[in-house]
């Protein structure tokens, strides 16, 4: 939930790449997943690349909004189950 909730303020996630993180987080779309052997250097050096370059965390933060607006929130999630019911019972 969390993850959509930074996406829903444009807010692209950092995280590390284990469970079902990455059926939310997407590289380079709506956020940065991370491997477990990757430590905070990494982490650091990525949110530097885009300290640096304004227009490319401007690109993920409006990816990020996207994404949420589009796939990631309530009315998508309840529109996504009721077709799987649709699909299964009827």
């Amino acid at each position: 939930m969390v993850f959509a909730e930074a996406n829903s303020f444009g807010l692209p996630p950092l995280a590390s790449n284990v469970g079902g993180i990455s059926s939310v987080v997407r590289n380079g779309r709506n956020g940065q997943l991370f491997s477990l052997e990757q430590g905070a250097e990494n982490y650091a050096n990525y949110v530097k690349l885009l300290m640096f370059s304004q227009k490319q965390y401007q690109n993920l933060a409006l990816s990020s909004f996207k994404g949420y607006t589009e796939r990631i929130n309530w009315s998508s999630a309840g529109q996504k189950v009721k077709e799987l019911i649709w699909e299964f019972c009827c």
